[in-house]
């Protein structure tokens, strides 16, 4: 069975490198800036492993087939999406276009976009699963994960109207194979809601929203020099919650109006706020240490004083 990792992650390149072993050809699609780096070196894993109720620790360099675009001509049977989130805006008309023939599989914490899968995608070339077996983060371009042993740790998957297909049934059969606990859900779609704040505190307890946001509201100051704009609105951000619980690595994913110049000043004041926080507490799996993603809202609102 030849498979496409659509996203060289922690999640993508764990589950990849597990159906691998199970006897599946593994291929991943990466930038093309990456390609050669990665069909050279190998992705290099470090793995702790409790699926045999002991704890296993393994150090590999996992070396798939390497791509950099997909055509619609391919022969992969599944390409699992395993991007984050917020990439689907860029990937979904990508997949209209060069998914061809391959069964769709978005492995990714989603809650929220159904309806614009359906604006790119016919109901008969996707279905959901969840990676709820792994987690992990990336330190110095080597991924460090955790294969889960606890006993509701599984793969659930589905079709979102519940049917149990063909394409469902063939790859829980990989799944199982590769010990990845699969589980077929017929109604998936309210698994994955409901289990979308779960996954998260799994992944990081972190820091409890409100905190966070108290925290921001208090800090925060309205750029003198954007007044006269009288410019209200949103700046998301994304954060890495180090190991210890540090801050580090903001990114600007969306800022207010980035057309005009004034929109810079929000967007320092931000990375002021970021870097003038409190240690986080640190996002953990399996009591193993990891770095976090973590992205939130910052909201501006005009003096009224």
């Amino acid at each position: 069975m030849k498979i496409l990792i659509y996203g060289a992650g922690v999640v993508g390149c764990t589950y990849g490198w597990q159906l691998s072993k199970a006897g599946c050809d593994v291929a991943v699609l990466v930038r093309k800036e990456q390609k050669e780096l990665v069909q050279k070196d190998g992705i290099r894993i470090i793995c702790s492993d409790f699926r045999e109720k002991t704890r296993k620790d393994t150090d590999i360099i996992f070396k798939p087939t390497v791509i950099d675009e997909l055509s619609s001509n391919n022969d992969f049977e599944y390409i699992i999406v395993s991007t984050n989130k917020l990439q689907l805006s860029t990937i979904l008309p990508s997949l209209s276009k060069s998914a061809g023939k391959a069964n769709v599989v978005f492995f990714q914490n989603n809650w929220n976009v159904f309806t614009e899968i359906d604006k790119y995608l016919k109901p008969e070339q996707y279905f959901f699963a969840f990676p709820f077996m792994v987690g992990g983060g990336k330190e110095d371009k080597s991924i460090h994960c955790a294969i889960s042993g606890l006993k509701y740790s599984n793969t659930p998957l589905g079709e979102k109207d519940g049917r149990i297909t063909p394409q469902v049934e063939k790859l829980f059969i990989i799944l199982d194979k590769a010990n990845l606990k699969p589980v077929i859900s017929n109604q998936i779609l309210v698994w994955l809601i409901t289990h979308y704040a779960v996954a998260a505190g799994l992944s990081a307890g972190i820091m409890s929203l409100p905190k966070l946001m108290e925290f921001i509201r208090q800090n925060i100051k309205y750029p003198q020099s954007a007044l006269q704009s009288k410019l209200e609105g949103r700046v998301i951000v994304q954060v890495v919650i180090d190991k210890d619980g540090s801050v580090i690595q903001p990114k600007i994913l969306r800022s207010i109006n980035p057309v005009l110049s004034i929109d810079n000043a929000f967007c320092e004041e931000v990375l002021r706020i970021i870097s003038i926080m409190p240690k986080w507490k640190p996002g953990s799996q399996h009591e193993i240490p990891v770095k976090v993603k973590f992205t939130f809202p910052v909201r501006f609102t005009l003096p009224t004083d």
